[in-house]
């Protein structure tokens, strides 16, 4: 009897203590990938329990310590849910239940308000798992209290609303100028700097900061202040004029970091060391000492997560007119052996390559072989690869290089667009050098440097720009028409709005396009009463689930409303599943999400002969979210930039009959795209493997969404700041909403 009661306490042991007594969890960051993090996390799961979703759950966690909750069947898909508490912050790891994982950061416990939202669902699924909890950490533990849902009350978005207005109050205090403020407080230690010579200085994670105090240097930085937190390093040059430039480097992920400070570098190597940071710091513009860095880095660069070292070298490129100076002239058997993947890449992948009938790809692999054998610089290989990639004519195909895009990125401060055709001025900068050239807003561009803008587009810029449509195409090729070398002149000729002809000089910047004043929100989310019953909402991006939930504070003031309009004019994408979220409010039964369809290779049926097969996944279906959804008469706004996730979101609409669309041709490019680099990330580019359709099979991929009411804005519309769409939206609207008026 001894004997059994000694083997079951040692199984306990084994089973139940071991797995919550194993190391500790370190921080997300420091682990190289995912999955080992989340095993981890299982290691600490100290209780398990069932979870019936719209009921509300009461947890006790120990720092350390996570807690399993399983799902019951539910159309969001989701089977699990664990909480892991380290003691300073709660994470969320979601399982769905096609086995795929996904994990949210999770909720500081000093935070401002000690409750948070989150929503979530399978890739699959359309329905929408939302989830509030509120926590109170107390002597080494947190107490939780944790509730689902499957459909928001109006209880449900006034709690949201709070919890989004308490985040971007504690976002405000996260601003570089607060970042600054909090490091000043800490400095323990100042130091007079001399320009261009090499500092140590030594740091203690969020304990203390140093100032540095720099002499004359061409850059005007006075101050430098340096300090660390648990996780980032930050390194911030305080201008005279005012400006700051700078920011925070994961210090764990990599032995050191570069920033631009215009035309120099502040540069820094780090070894983190008995619980401290040893830092060799130095701000230069002497290129030898911004090189000798780049390899030193170059020889770590294994060490760092995936992308960013390429993402740091792009912006070392930036102090470099010659970028063989950094990145050594490519060998031909590196060009032969990038080039061939790419094109082995496309044969197998590409999925749209019956809206290229004239294209054969085999074609291509002999046509430009000999063109990548020849000797040449890293640029005009660049510009090579896409020239050759712009063929298969897609928006969601391209590729580029660490070492920028083979054209020089320079640019007055103008933008330029197409109007009609014709490279109109839309934006100017307020510069002293604009303001003598009198430029204005509506002059149109007829030559560059004495070449037909017409001719320009033609050779120098259309043949390696990668779009689904012409409309996609002018949209990223005007801008381009007069860039080149920093700092040069180009010559332009101007036709006034008066008729008059006349010539001017200006000076690319290689900050030219910052320098103009934003003629945008630069919000995900815009919301406004346009009166008369009409609510405006503007979705100008799908890129977090931030547009969501805005929508859903607002939802309250969208449902009163008589009419709604919508405007993606400036939304270029992001996540599908965010558009289908907000759909959700505006229906009242289910409607079908676009159809999709991928290439099914199979080398069986390729020696047989047979045509190309394909793998066809049908459409999902997109539930309605609430009992009492908005149903009155929508009006979506598009235009050339609304592409990929935002006409995933504008298709189901349209062809439900639940919107009319008005405005022009959306970009018509959006899918799957598979993502590749080459010879250690120094070329990089996506592959279009997945075409969507209307869910009646009707094509806009290569062809834009047709507006059922197309309106294009004139130069005097420009000129006279009219936004031409947005009034013809709105009598369209009030028309839907009295037809007899």
């Amino acid at each position: 009897m001894k004997k059994l009661l000694f083997i079951t306490v040692l199984l306990f042991v084994v089973f139940i203590v071991e797995p919550i007594s194993g190391k500790p969890v370190r921080p997300r960051h420091t682990y190289d990938n995912f999955a080992d993090f989340i095993r981890d996390i299982k290691k600490t799961i100290a209780f398990e329990r069932s979870h019936k979703i719209g009921t509300e759950e009461n947890l006790v966690l120990e720092s350390g310590q996570a807690a399993r909750l399983d799902f019951e069947g539910n159309p969001a898909q989701v089977k699990e849910f664990i909480l892991f508490y380290n003691g300073e912050k709660l994470h969320l790891i979601y399982r769905y239940t096609d086995d795929t994982e996904k994990e949210f950061q999770g909720t500081w416990l000093d935070s401002e308000k000690p409750e948070s939202y989150r929503s979530t669902r399978a890739s699959g699924a359309t329905t929408w798992l939302h989830l509030f909890y509120e926590f109170e950490p107390k002597d080494g533990k947190t107490f939780v209290k944790f509730r689902t849902t499957l459909s928001l009350s109006e209880k449900d978005r006034d709690q949201i609303k709070e919890i989004n207005e308490a985040r971007r109050r504690s976002k405000a205090g996260n601003t570089i100028e607060a970042v600054v403020a909090k490091l000043r407080e800490k400095v323990s230690k100042e130091m007079p700097y001399e320009f261009g010579t090499v500092e140590e200085v030594t740091i203690v994670p969020d304990q203390m900061a140093v100032l540095l105090k720099c002499s004359d240097n061409p850059e005007g930085v006075e101050e430098i202040l340096i300090g660390a937190n648990s996780e980032h390093l930050f390194i911030y040059c305080v201008l005279s004029s005012g400006s700051i430039a700078g920011g925070g480097s994961t210090w764990n992920e990599g032995p050191g970091s570069f920033r631009q400070v215009g035309g120099s570098a502040a540069i820094g190597m780090w070894e983190p060391k008995d619980e401290k940071i040893h830092l060799q710091f130095q701000l230069t513009d002497d290129d030898n000492e911004i090189i000798q860095f780049y390899r030193r880095l170059e020889k770590a660069a294994k060490s760092f997560p995936k992308g960013r070292f390429s993402q740091m070298i792009k912006d070392w490129g930036a102090l470099f007119n010659d970028t063989e100076l950094m990145f050594p002239r490519l060998t031909v058997e590196q060009r032969v052996e990038s080039f061939t993947r790419l094109w082995s890449a496309v044969k197998f992948n590409f999925a749209n390559f019956d809206l290229v009938p004239e294209l054969n790809w085999d074609d291509v692999l002999s046509e430009y072989l000999p063109k990548v054998m020849r000797d040449q610089s890293n640029d005009a290989y660049i510009l090579l690869l896409q020239e050759c990639i712009a063929q298969l004519k897609d928006g969601h195909t391209s590729i580029d290089s660490s070492w920028g895009s083979g054209l020089p990125a320079a640019y007055p401060p103008l933008r330029i667009c197409s109007v009609g055709g014709k490279a109109i001025v839309t934006e100017t900068a307020e510069t002293e050098e604009i303001k003598a050239s009198g430029i204005r807003v509506g002059d149109e561009i007829t030559h560059v440097d004495e070449r037909p803008v017409r001719e320009t587009l033609e050779k120098n810029i259309y043949p390696y720009i990668s779009a689904s449509t012409s409309q996609g195409r002018d949209l990223k090729a005007y801008p381009k028409i007069l860039q080149g070398p920093k700092d040069s002149n180009v010559s332009l000729t101007v036709k006034t709005l008066e008729g008059a002809t006349r010539k001017i000089s200006l000076t690319r910047k290689s900050s030219g396009y910052a320098m103009i004043p934003r003629q945008t929100s630069g919000s995900d989310f815009e919301y406004r009463d346009l009166g008369d019953g009409l609510a405006y909402v503007a979705l100008n991006s799908f890129g977090s689930s931030d547009v969501v939930q805005a929508f859903n504070e607002k939802f309250k003031e969208v449902s009163r409303a008589k009419g709604l309009l919508i405007d993606v004019r400036e939304n270029s994408g992001g996540s599908s599943r965010y558009g289908h979220a907000i759909t959700a409010h505006l229906i009242d039964k289910p409607i079908p999400t676009t159809r999709w369809k991928t290439p099914q290779y199979r080398a069986a049926f390729r020696a047989w002969g047979r045509d190309e097969q394909w793998y066809d996944g049908g459409f999902k279906m997109i539930d309605p979210e609430t009992t009492e959804p908005f149903l009155g008469p929508i009006v979506v706004l598009i235009g050339p930039e609304t592409n990929s996730a935002a006409e995933d979101f504008v298709v189901p609409l349209h062809a439900a009959g639940r919107a009319t669309i008005v405005g022009q041709k959306s970009r018509g490019s959006t899918g799957q795209p598979l993502k590749f680099s080459f010879l250690d990330e120094k070329i990089f580019g996506r592959i279009c493997t997945k075409r969507d359709q209307y869910p009646d099979g009707r094509e806009f991929v290569g062809v834009g969404i047709i507006p059922d009411i197309e309106v294009h804005p004139t130069v005097e519309d420009i000129t006279s700041d009219r936004d031409v769409v947005l009034e013809k939206g709105i009598k369209v609207l009030k028309e839907l909403l009295n037809p007899q008026s």
